[in-house]
């Protein structure tokens, strides 16, 4: 039987605050929701539709099922008030015994993106992922996003892993 999911030890928790003043760290969901809900809100509006003409409508229920069985974690940048967020699903996929984190929503308010912010965030997040034998980081967006991100995660030296294909049904 594979081991379940576990939360991030002590070491794991947060990463020393940044040059800029920036703290990266994992937080619970439930509990800084409130916080979250207006980044939420811009995030979606910066969104829009999807190129297939689907408005977002979250499930959120399920973010809190997801929580409840240690799938879904929360890493934010604070400034002292979050700032940014990465939404992760870590789960062992059902071909591999390794543990997996796929991105649900990374997001950095506008404000925010000039400097090193957004690439603090996602290189503290990996570096915590790596601590706790995450194997890979998958991460996946709609046509709409930001340019930026698929250099950022150059960078960072995410490679392509795959081909993703959609057929939408009326």
């Amino acid at each position: 039987m594979r081991p379940a999911v576990s939360h991030p030890n002590k070491t794991q928790l947060s990463a020393p605050a940044s040059p800029e003043g920036t703290l990266y760290q994992w937080e619970q969901w439930s509990l800084v929701l409130p916080e979250l809900a207006p980044l939420f809100k811009r995030y979606f509006a910066e969104l829009g539709p999807t190129a297939e003409g689907l408005e977002l409508d979250p499930d959120w229920r399920r973010y809190f099922e997801y929580e409840r069985s240690d799938i879904l974690k929360v890493w934010t940048a604070r400034a002292p008030h979050i700032i940014g967020f990465v939404l992760c699903l870590l789960t062992r996929p059902m071909h591999y015994d390794a543990l997996y984190c796929f991105s649900d929503t990374v997001y950095l308010a506008p404000e925010w993106r000039k400097g090193l912010r957004g690439y603090r965030m996602v290189k503290r997040l990996l570096s915590a992922l790596e601590g706790m034998n995450v194997k890979a980081f998958r991460f996946e967006t709609n046509a709409a996003f930001d340019p930026r991100v698929e250099l950022l995660l150059k960078r960072l030296e995410f490679a392509p892993a795959g081909l993703v294909l959609q057929r939408m049904f009326q």
